[in-house]
C-alpha cells in the first residue's frame, strides 16, 4: 500500500500538474493560436482557474506518501526537502496562476529527473523489503485481471471524456454517451454515438487515441513494457498472466515477445502517420491539421478500431489507391497479432527462409486471413456490382471491395455508404464480423484460428478421421474442444443481446439490429447508421457486448486453461451417444 501511494503521487502530480501547466501556456498564447481552432479558449480559462487549487495539494500529498514511503524523518528531508520549502509559497499564494505555473513547473521537473538518481544505501534500507507490483498485489486470477483492467481504462475514459475540456460547449456528453464512446474506443470497435471529429475538442480526440492504443495493446502489456523499459523485474504474477496471454512458455521469450511489440507498434504506427501525413498534405489540409489526421487514422487503424475524424468515415477517400492501401495495410498488420508479426519478420525477412519454415501459428493465421480476405473481395465485388458499386469504373469498385473486406473483418471503415448494400452482402459481412482477427492482435470476433480449427474439425468428420490436421501436424483434441467452446458461447451471447435489443428497440429493423450487435461482438465499428438513434437501455447494452467481445473469447480461453483436471483416480468407461 505504501509503494501504490508513493506511485499515486507522482501519476497525480503528473495528470493534474502537467495539464495545469500545459493550459496555462496555451492560454498564454492567446484566443487567436491555432490551438484554440479545436480546444474552447474559455473552457480553457475555467480548467486552468479549477486546476490550480489542486496543485498545491498534490505537492503536499506527494510529501505526505514519501514520508509514507520512507518511513522516516530523515528520509522525507532527505528526498523532499526542495518539495517542502515549495509548498509554503504555493499555500500562501494559494489561486496565483502565474506563480502556481513557475513553482508547479519547477516541481513536475525536479520529479521527473529524482526518477532517474540511484537510491542511497539509506534509502534502501527505509523501502519496504518486500515489494509487489500492482497486479501481485491484487487476489484475482489472471482471467479476472484481463476483466478488470479494461474496465479501469473504460471508467478513467468516461472521466476524461466528460470533462468540459473535452467536448465542444454547444454538445455537452452525457453519461451514457461518455461510457459508450469510452467503451468503444478501449474495445476497439469504432461504434460513435457522435462525430469525434466535430463534437469533441483537440484534447477530447487526444483522450480517444490513447484509449484507442491502450484498449488495442492491453493494460497488462502496457504495464510490462513500462517495467521493462525502466530496467526492472517482472512480478511472480506477471510474468504468468503475460505468459498465458502471449502463450509463452519462458521468462526470457516473454521479455523478447514485450520488446518485439514495442518495436513493431512504434514503427508500423510512425510508418503510417509519415505515408498518411504525407497523403493529407497532398489532400489539401494543413500540415499541422494533416499531421494530427495521419498519426490519428495511423493508430486508429493498427489498432484495428475504425475511429475517424471525417463524418463520413473515408467515403471521400474511396478512390485514393493510397489511402486505401496503406489504411488497409495498417489493419492487415495490427489484425495478424504479434506473434505473427514476429516470425514472419525473423523467419522471411532475418533468416530469409521459406513458408515451410514458419510456425503452425503462423501458417493458419497467414492461410486463413488470405482465403478470407479473397472471400471478402470476391464476394463484394460480385454483390454489388450492379447495385452501389454499379457507377465506379472496374477499379474503384475492386479497390472500394478490396478495402471493405480488409476493414469488414474487425477495423470499422467504410469508403462506401453501407445502407446503399444488399441484404445478402450485409449478412455476408456479418459472418466476416465475427471471424474477426487473429489471436495475440488488436482486433475481436471468435479468432481466425478458431473458424480455421472448426472448418478442419468439420473437414474431418467427413472424411471418417479422428484427428484435425494442418500441414502434417496433430490438433491436441484440447484445442479443438476450446474452440468448439468459443465458437458456442459466442454464439449464445450473440442471439441472447439481439433479442434483448430488438425487445429495447422496437421501432428499428431487424437487419440494423443484427449488423449492430455483430458488429459490437466482433469489435468492428461498422453501422447502419442506428448508433446515435438507440435508447440509454440499446448504448448500456451494445457497450457491454463491445467489453464481452473484447475479452470474452480470450478470457473464456484462460478460464479452461486454469481448471484444475482430476486424472490419474478414476477413469470411467466410453459411453455411446448418437450424433447426427
Amino acid at each position: 500500500m505504501k509503494l501504490f501511494y508513493h506511485k499515486l503521487s507522482f501519476l497525480l502530480e503528473f495528470l493534474f500538474n502537467g495539464s495545469y501547466i500545459l493550459l496555462y501556456i496555451l492560454i498564454g498564447k492567446g484566443a487567436d493560436s491555432e490551438v484554440f481552432q479545436y480546444i474552447s479558449f474559455i473552457q480553457a480559462e475555467k480548467a486552468v482557474e479549477l486546476l490550480v487549487w489542486f496543485v498545491p495539494g498534490i505537492i503536499l500529498f506527494s510529501v505526505a506518501s514519501n514520508f509514507l514511503y520512507y518511513n522516516s524523518i530523515e528520509g522525507l528531508f532527505r528526498r523532499n526537502i526542495f518539495s517542502i520549502i515549495l509548498a509554503v509559497p504555493l499555500f500562501i499564494s494559494w489561486g496565483d496562476l502565474e506563480f502556481t505555473y513557475w513553482l508547479a513547473s519547477v516541481h513536475l521537473f525536479s520529479t521527473i529527473l529524482s526518477l532517474y538518481e540511484a537510491p542511497s544505501s539509506a534509502e534502501k534500507k527505509a523501502r519496504p523489503k518486500v515489494q509487489k507490483s500492482v497486479w501481485e498485489s491484487i487476489t484475482l486470477k489472471p482471467a479476472q485481471l484481463v476483466m478488470v483492467s479494461f474496465l479501469l481504462i473504460i471508467g478513467v475514459g468516461t472521466l476524461l471524456l466528460m470533462l468540459p475540456i473535452s467536448y465542444i460547449s454547444d454538445y455537452k456528453i452525457q453519461l451514457v454517451d461518455a461510457i459508450f464512446m469510452s467503451t468503444s474506443a478501449a474495445c476497439v470497435t469504432g461504434l460513435s454515438v457522435f462525430q469525434i471529429g466535430s463534437e469533441l475538442t483537440l484534447v477530447g480526440q487526444i483522450v480517444m487515441l490513447v484509449l484507442i492504443q491502450v484498449g488495442g495493446l492491453g493494460i497488462m502489456t502496457l504495464s510490462s513494457s513500462m517495467t521493462i523499459l525502466l530496467g526492472r523485474s517482472l512480478g511472480m504474477k506477471e510474468q504468468v498472466l503475460m505468459q498465458g496471454l502471449l502463450d509463452i512458455s519462458s521468462l526470457e521469450e516473454l521479455i523478447d515477445m514485450i520488446i518485439e511489440i514495442i518495436k513493431l507498434t512504434l514503427l508500423i504506427e510512425l510508418w503510417g502517420a509519415i505515408l498518411l501525413t504525407g497523403v493529407f498534405v497532398y489532400d489539401g489540409l494543413e500540415f499541422g491539421e494533416a499531421l494530427f489526421n495521419g498519426v490519428f487514422h495511423s493508430v486508429s487503424a493498427f489498432c484495428n478500431a475504425g475511429f475517424s475524424l471525417f463524418p463520413d468515415s473515408l467515403e471521400r477517400f474511396k478512390d485514393n489507391t493510397f489511402i486505401n492501401l496503406i489504411i488497409s495495410s495498417l489493419i492487415i498488420m495490427g489484425g495478424m497479432g504479434f506473434i505473427v508479426l514476429k516470425d514472419i519478420r525473423v523467419t522471411l525477412i532475418q533468416k530469409k527462409r521459406g513458408f515451410n519454415n514458419l510456425s503452425l501459428h503462423t501458417k493458419i493465421v497467414l492461410i486463413t486471413n488470405t482465403v478470407l480476405l479473397v472471400l471478402g473481395t470476391f464476394g463484394i465485388f460480385f454483390s454489388e456490382f450492379l447495385n452501389s458499386l454499379d457507377d465506379y469504373p472496374l477499379y474503384d469498385k475492386f479497390l472500394i471491395s478490396f478495402f471493405q473486406s480488409v476493414t469488414t473483418r474487425t477495423a470499422g471503415f467504410n469508403t462506401i455508404s453501407l445502407n446503399s448494400l444488399n441484404t445478402h452482402t450485409l449478412y455476408f459481412m456479418a459472418l466476416l464480423m465475427f471471424i474477426g482477427a487473429s489471436p495475440g492482435s488488436t482486433g475481436g470476433g471468435i479468432k481466425t484460428t478458431t473458424f480455421a480449427i472448426l472448418i478442419q474439425s468439420v473437414k474431418a468428420t467427413l472424411q471418417g478421421r479422428n484427428q484435425v490436421e494442418f500441414f502434417e501436424r496433430q490438433i491436441p483434441n484440447q484445442l479443438n474442444v476450446r474452440a468448439t467452446a468459443v465458437a458456442i458461447v459466442s454464439l449464445v451471447v450473440v442471439s441472447l443481446f439481439i433479442l434483448i435489443l430488438i425487445k429495447l428497440e422496437p421501432e428499428m429493423s431487424f437487419l440494423s439490429v443484427f449488423f449492430e450487435t455483430l458488429s459490437a461482438f466482433g469489435t468492428v465499428g461498422l453501422s447502419l447508421g442506428i448508433t446515435p438513434d438507440l435508447s440509454d437501455g440499446g448504448k448500456i447494452f451494445i457497450s457491454l457486448l463491445m467489453y464481452i467481445g473484447r475479452i470474452g473469447p480470450l478470457t473464456l480461453v484462460l478460464a479452461v486453461s486454469q481448471v484444475k483436471t482430476i486424472g490419474g483416480k478414476v477413469q470411467y468407461a466410453d459411453g455411446r451417444v448418437m450424433i447426427g
